[in-house]
């Protein structure tokens, strides 16, 4: 008689691990366990309730019972949210089952936080019980936690050393959190300008009695992928509130003090109502407290991170996006949460020497846009004069890196602040009005196609010598209005006269001539405009004369309305 899970319809543990004793006896197969451990699965019944979870295990036990008919295996469930199936090893065939039961997860939350990860176990004859093979393959799966790339892993014996040394780290962790072994450094935020501060981020840092100060980089990573993050963040994050207040009762002005907030911070606890506690308890003012969230938490349930930061802004917190460009869905996630300032890494200008026109070309994209939002930049991993003078003529504020200063101690950011002279208590803002720099316009380099493209509406740059005008450069809008199809041929660009109609020539002339005594206000143009397909439109447009060289003057024009002649379809960008 087949023994059954009464709840999911599976084998039981007890009659799993029978089968796989016999399959392992049998040299002549080649056979596998998959343990299957859904991630994060207790905040999945926390959010979504017990039913809803019952229903999420219930279907990936029905999805296993019918690998287990398909494929000659056997299906068992070892209680939570932990089944198995044992069953002939083919990656191809263990890859497809890892996809479908992704589509069943993201069917149920619509979010990668919740998927089944999956570690494999490849059976090579009945050395170990059984029960440890299953436990090799529950290994394999603390390699996936965390990567929503590749949801399988398959166990090496190396993993067996990896996970007691992780299992140790978090041992060690927990002892130290007790111990108070785990203290903050501060980096500085500087304006530009002046080499000030205006801020930092309080960065944690072990100071382990044996190995000394342990990097973030031997740890946070451990942490994270078991869920522990969270308590090691709280403990900085009192620590600061701590600091903070210890300052303001030596009558130190502190600047403001940024933490960071993890995906798992927001997924497993009220981090809105901590801050306001921690804030209470130091009775300390919001201006002091500063969250900084990276990029990639926006990719992940993205309802419940904006959800948060919804609320840290009614409570008054001013939020960052830290790491900003480093993700898939950058300008998205821009879009759909409100943040107060983004974190730019200088990484986008280490590029080799071919491509660094195109590595300032995306910061300079990033800063425009940001400029247009009104949202203040704060560019990180600064570390040379060069890089310096490369963010002043983009026009960016705000740097942190080791070229200002390197993290430095609690004791030795106090000294730091404490000298008036070396601090800007204004803080990180946005310019109330940004000054338009028109030299970076006409530089084809800094020329930013995707911000005209859609703020300005259609421009191009005219370049008049003598009485020839010469379409020099345009953006897409220009070739959706003048018919172009995505392209002007460099004949197209030469004949500009074309596109005026005869009578309007005189009139033209005159636009020029006024933009180019009005440097300040330009000129207005009404009048037709040729397609290439011979249609006519009627446009408005404003002209700026931008720099005269050798005789040869560059103009932008700028169409704020155009629409056709015939259909009255109108187009207005202002």
């Amino acid at each position: 008689m087949i023994e059954r899970n009464f709840s999911f319809g599976v084998h039981n543990r007890k009659s799993f691990l029978d089968y796989v004793e016999a399959i392992a006896a049998d040299k002549e197969k080649k056979y596998c366990i998959l343990a299957v451990d859904i991630e994060y699965f207790k905040f999945f019944n926390k959010w979504f309730g017990m039913p809803a979870g019952d229903e999420y295990l219930q279907e990936l036990a029905d999805y296993l019972t019918s690998m287990e008919l398909k494929y000659d295996g056997y299906a068992g469930y070892f209680g939570g949210d932990n089944f198995a199936l044992c069953m002939p090893y083919d990656m191809d065939v263990i890859n497809s089952i890892s996809d479908n039961l992704s589509a069943i997860a993201l069917k149920k939350a619509d979010s990668v936080a919740f998927l089944p990860a999956i570690g494999v176990y490849v059976i090579a004859g009945n050395d170990i019980p059984a029960i440890t093979m299953y436990d090799n393959a529950i290994e394999a799966t603390f390699y996936v936690y965390g990567n929503y790339e590749k949801r399988v892993m398959v166990y090496d014996a190396g993993m067996t050393c990896r996970v007691e040394e992780e299992l140790q780290v978090i041992s060690k962790v927990k002892e130290g959190l007790r111990l108070h072994q785990f203290t903050f450094y501060l980096q500085p935020k500087c304006r530009i300008s002046s080499g000030c501060v205006v801020g930092a981020e309080a960065l944690v840092r072990w100071n382990h009695p044996s190995r000394g100060l342990v990097s973030p980089s031997a740890f946070i990573p451990i942490l994270e992928k078991n869920g522990l993050i969270g308590q090691v963040d709280r403990y900085i994050w009192e620590e600061v509130c701590k600091t903070i207040r210890g300052w303001l009762d030596k009558q130190i002005t502190p600047v403001p003090i940024s933490i960071n907030v993890s995906r798992m911070d927001i997924l497993s606890m009220d981090v809105p109502k901590i801050l306001d506690e921690l804030l209470k308890k130091y009775s300390l003012e919001k201006e002091y407290l500063k969250v900084e969230i990276t990029e990639s938490v926006y990719t992940e349930q993205v309802e419940k991170i904006i959800g948060t930061i919804d609320r840290l802004h009614e409570a008054g917190y001013t939020v960052l996006m830290d790491d900003f460009g480093s993700g898939y869905s950058s300008l998205n996630m821009l879009r759909n949460a409100i943040v107060d300032v983004l974190k730019l890494d200088m990484k986008f200008l280490n590029m080799s020497e071919r491509d660094s026109k195109k590595g300032i070309g995306i910061l300079e994209s990033v800063v425009n846009m940001s400029s247009t939002m009104e949202v203040p930049v704060v560019v990180e991993g600064v570390e040379n004069h060069t890089q310096e003078e490369y963010l002043k003529a983009m026009g960016v504020r705000y740097a942190q890196g080791y070229y200002y200063y390197k993290p430095m101690t609690k004791e030795d950011f106090e000294k730091l602040i404490s000298d008036e002279r070396r601090v800007d208590h204004r803080g990180i803002r946005n310019r109330h009005v940004e000054q338009l720099r028109v030299n970076e316009l006409a530089n084809p380099e800094l020329f930013n196609d995707t911000l005209v493209n859609n703020i300005l509406g259609p421009i191009a740059f005219y370049e008049v010598y003598g009485d020839e005008i010469r379409i020099t450069r345009v953006n897409e809008l220009y070739y959706e209005m003048a018919g172009a199809g995505g392209e002007l041929s460099k004949e197209c660009k030469r004949r500009f006269w074309d596109n005026i109609c005869k009578d309007d020539k005189q009139k033209v002339m005159e636009t020029f001539e006024e933009a180019t005594r009005n440097t300040a206000k330009g000129a207005r143009y009404e009048g037709y405009f040729v397609k290439i397909d011979g249609t006519t439109l009627w446009i408005h447009l404003k002209l700026f004369f931008l720099k005269e060289q050798a005789g040869h003057k560059l103009y932008l024009a700028v169409f704020t309305d155009y629409y056709d002649v015939n259909e009255k379809d109108s187009k207005t960008y202002r």
